[in-house]
């Protein structure tokens, strides 16, 4: 039986609004499984709010932290359509993996998270730069804000370490030597970037789940274990037709908190260089400085710091 027509808009427009607890968005899921004109309704309803969310978006007088919350909204949404849609066609099983994915987008707005990644298999080295070995992706770090901010550090074979950021307006990197260079294309040093090359971009989660829940068959494996811990997993094979990204995908997570545990990408298309396979391992949560993901943070102010915003 399918709830209340009142009831069933109240229960959107509380997701809508981020009030749902954890038995509230169960409910919200059992109204989308037994309900297909529920199911519509809120598709419509989640469209109309993703293109009033594209709209404050364009806005760019709009101040930062109201720049992300629609940005967020506006994902948040495209993945939550799928899932309505892929609920309708198909039933609610199949799409249990594509509402995890909104879960994870929203928990993932919140705090900091710090990731170790590892390489899977060996894979060609790194292009050197002036002679010198250029920086690796084994053995990195890369730490998160929210959905956007991000630092990845890398080392080469001589430990000479190379970062890269994004501190939520200006992108930036310090290499080892040189000037510090800063850029207003958030996407303009990613290219070290474990997914970007391949529109997975895990630093910026939202969007990365959004081309996730886009370009991969996807199912979801509940009751597992990771490092002792109880975990779900969603498993992901790259769709028939759709030609870049990893071959497969996986995100295991713990089921309440919806925090990520490991990311894995295996069978990445290969470049120039870098492993075929790779893991993000979840380290810790703890907050970061406030300045961590400033470029200054990371140099002293004697290094020069140049603007590079010329076309890619």
């Amino acid at each position: 039986m399918s709830p209340e027509p009142q009831s069933e808009r109240a229960l959107l427009h509380a997701w809508l609004d981020g009030e749902l607890d954890a038995e509230g968005r169960a409910r919200m899921e059992r109204a989308l499984a037994s309900s297909p004109e529920f199911a519509r309704e809120a598709a419509r309803t989640m469209r109309l709010h993703h293109a009033i969310a594209l709209s404050m978006e364009s806005r760019a007088a709009q101040p930062v932290p109201k720049r992300r919350t629609w940005r967020w909204l506006a994902a948040a949404s495209l993945l939550l359509c799928s899932a309505l849609a892929w609920t309708v066609a198909t039933g609610a099983q199949a799409s249990a993996a594509q509402v995890e994915l909104v879960r994870l987008a929203e928990a993932a707005s919140r705090g900091d998270r710090t990731f170790a990644i590892r390489a899977l298999d060996d894979g060609p080295p790194a292009p050197e730069r002036d002679g010198r070995p250029g920086p690796e992706l084994d053995g990195a770090r890369l730490y998160l804000r929210g959905t956007e901010q991000y630092v990845l550090a890398r080392e080469n074979a001589q430990g000479e370490r190379t970062l890269t950021g994004f501190d939520g307006e200006l992108a930036w990197t310090v290499p080892p030597r040189g000037a510090v260079r800063v850029s207003s294309d958030r996407q303009r040093f990613r290219g070290g970037l474990p997914g970007h090359q391949h529109e997975l971009p895990f630093v910026d989660l939202d969007d990365g789940l959004a081309n996730v829940a886009r370009n991969y068959d996807l199912t979801l494996e509940r009751e597992l274990e990771l490092d002792g811990r109880p975990v779900a997993r969603i498993d992901g094979v790259r769709k028939r037709g759709v030609e870049r990204g990893p071959k497969r995908i996986e995100l295991w997570y713990e089921p309440q908190s919806r925090q990520l545990r490991r990311i894995v990408l295996d069978r990445l298309p290969q470049a120039r260089s870098g492993p075929r396979a790779v893991a993000l391992e979840f380290v810790d949560a703890q907050p970061l400085p406030a300045d961590f993901f400033d470029h200054s943070h990371h140099h002293g102010p004697e290094r020069a710091v140049e603007r590079d915003d010329r076309p890619r």
